[in-house]
């Protein structure tokens, strides 16, 4: 079998780190049932285990430790072996994963490697979902701080019909491998990627705490009769001196009990997301000066199972939609729901159409819209937002090459004084390269007027150069004709980053140049190729 593996230096005086290397071994382990011994060995080294002799004390908080010592030379080796979560409610009877260590003066080696019993590519399901409940461990090391040994429960979601998969999990369960004191600091583990129906796991992890986020591959494999439980490894090194090496097991526990996709509706989901607040203030006669506004900012939006939607900052009567709010005629492209109370009409349009010819599984988009009447005045307020299922933080960090987002546009817009009312559609496109974690890209807008039909072609807008992705967000500024005219707010929805979705701003205080300036603001989602 493959083991990672990882070494490290620490000053025997104070137990910090100040040299470490992470790589991969071949390794095999095997246990003798007469002598109840348990051996561990590599091309360059071996070590024996027995059953009473060796073994100390079960950790405590661990999951079902088993926790042997032996010594070789001047080094003191020990051999975990773990099967189950932290909480002891689920344990893996077909895999297991074990941890081998060696500390010999300032020296800490470190084997990660799984066993068990690999179920057949018969077994492997191709459809349906489940639920797996998970546990993390492993080794981290960092220059200048102590190394560190770290365990963490986590969920698991295995989407077997479209074949991918995300695992996460947070924890302060984290001890010093030196002195096995406990540290306390939070810590997160995300994963995802892809299912094959040959039982292997393959994708990308992150793992965050106090010093940042690493990232780097991961691989797994299903084990048992009928793929009941799943084990597997990860490893990377940072650049500045971070170590990190650890292994993954899971336990089937029955339907996700989470949302997997926008189609696929388990529980009610509250989205944090992108919102384009756009404003026109209009007088009905055409006379007097109204103006329009477009700001960026975050809200909330919420989708219930059993069909309501509220927009976040709004009370039920301004915010909330159900069955009975849904209005027949109209765009095509929507679903639209709407009442009036006296003088405000209330609205909510949800996207109900295709992205370059295929409809989106993660991620859709929505406007939210207020029409205020007042004597020869309207005050419209149209919000547009995407929403849907985030990528995890992180994980496309351990991506290589790059992908291209080929998406749609819509949104609103108005002149100067705010005489006109104009919808907005486009196209978007964005590269992503995921080695380099940078985006370009450009929104592609023209307008209608809703008065007198006559069409706006409001060019291409540029993202301003490449801009950096950050916690599965990206804000960048877009330009016009050169000239920074607006922003944009970019997330990345699906396991491995599938799908991308936005709210952008143009115009108003930016000063779009032209002899009409317009003021603009919109949303768009895409997919990638």
């Amino acid at each position: 079998m493959t083991a990672v593996n990882g070494t490290a230096t620490v000053d025997p005086g104070t137990t910090l780190t100040t040299s470490g290397s992470q790589g991969t071994t071949s390794l095999t382990f095997s246990y003798d049932a007469s002598s109840k011994t348990y051996t561990v060995k590599t091309s360059a080294h071996e070590s024996s285990f027995g059953d009473s002799a060796d073994r100390a004390a079960s950790g405590t908080n661990a999951f079902q430790v088993y926790d042997f010592k032996a010594t070789s030379g001047t080094a003191t080796e020990t051999l975990n072996l773990y099967h189950g979560t932290l909480d002891r409610l689920s344990e893996t009877k077909r895999v297991s994963v074990g941890m081998w260590y060696s500390v010999d003066g300032n020296q800490l080696k470190y084997e990660i490697f799984l066993f068990g019993f690999p179920s057949a590519s018969g077994e492997i399901p191709t459809t349906g979902k489940a639920q797996f409940a998970a546990a993390v461990y492993g080794i981290y090391s960092e220059t200048s701080k102590e190394p560190y040994v770290f365990q963490e429960d986590a969920t698991a979601l295995l989407d077997f019909d479209r074949g991918v998969f995300t695992i996460e999990g947070k924890g302060t369960n984290d001890t010093s491998l030196y002195t096995g004191t406990g540290r306390g600091t939070v810590t997160a583990f995300r994963a995802s990627g892809q299912l094959s129906s040959t039982g292997n796991l393959s994708g990308t992890f992150s793992y965050e705490n106090a010093s940042g986020v690493m990232a780097g591959p991961l691989h797994g494999n299903f084990f048992g009769p009928g793929a009941e439980e799943f084990g597997g490894t990860f490893a990377s090194a940072g650049m500045s001196g971070q170590m990190i090496a650890g292994g993954f097991l899971g336990v089937k526990t029955g339907a996700p009990q989470s949302n997997i996709s926008l189609s696929d509706f388990v529980t009610d989901q509250h989205y944090f997301l992108p919102r384009a607040e756009f404003f026109n203030q209009r007088h009905h006669s055409g006379g007097g000066t109204g103006y329009g506004s477009v700001s960026l900012g975050n809200s909330g939006f919420q989708q219930s199972v059993d069909g309501t939607y509220w927009v976040s900052g709004y009370n039920a009567n301004e915010g909330q939609f159900g069955a009975a709010d849904k209005v027949s005629g109209g765009d095509p492209s929507f679903i639209t729901y709407a009442r009036t109370i006296g003088d405000i009409d209330y609205g909510l349009k949800l996207y109900d159409g295709p992205v370059d010819g295929v409809r989106l599984t993660y991620v859709n988009f929505a406007e939210y819209f207020q029409v205020v009447h007042v004597d020869t005045i309207d005050g419209i307020n149209r919000s547009f937002f995407p929403f849907g299922i985030e990528t995890l933080n992180g994980v496309l960090a351990g991506l290589t090459g790059t992908g291209t987002y080929k998406g749609i546009a819509y949104g609103a817009a108005t002149n100067t004084d705010g005489s006109r009312r104009i919808d907005v559609t486009g196209t978007s496109q964005f590269d992503f390269d995921f080695a380099n974690l940078s985006l370009t890209g450009w929104l592609e807008l023209a307008g209608t007027d809703l008065d007198d039909s006559s069409s706006i072609d409001f060019g291409r807008f540029d993202l301003a150069q490449t801009v950096a992705y950050r916690r599965n967000a990206i804000a960048g500024d877009l330009l016009h004709g050169g000239t920074d005219v607006g922003d944009i707010q970019l997330r990345f929805y699906g396991p491995t980053g599938e799908e991308i979705g936005g709210a952008f701003g143009i115009g108003d205080a930016y000063g779009m140049p032209g002899t009409l300036n317009y003021t603009i603001g919109g949303a768009t989602i895409g997919k990638r190729d």
